[in-house]
């Protein structure tokens, strides 16, 4: 069965997801943390296997080859880009 299920970006640079075709559904702050913590909601399957990278990239940045833009949000001053990238 899909979930959906909540991983703040705010403390790595990179987060790693897993469950079955895994699908990124919202990018944006968490309201129930202090502070401006972007954060993305994916709906997953938990029970299957797969895999999924995300990072956040600040405006101006380089976005690596390879990655797709998955969202963006504006937390606190800062706009942050989060991109996705399947993990092997």
């Amino acid at each position: 069965m899909r979930t959906i299920w909540k991983y703040n970006l705010g403390s790595t640079r990179d987060v790693t997801v897993q469950g079955g075709a895994p699908r990124v559904v919202h990018v944006g702050v968490d309201p129930s943390q202090l502070g401006s913590v972007p954060t993305a909601w994916v709906e997953l399957d938990p029970e299957e296997s797969g895999a999924l990278v995300l990072r956040f990239i600040g405006t101006g940045h380089d976005v690596p080859i390879g990655w797709d833009h998955v969202g963006s949000t504006v937390a606190g001053s800062f706009v942050w880009h989060v991109y996705a990238k399947a993990s092997r």
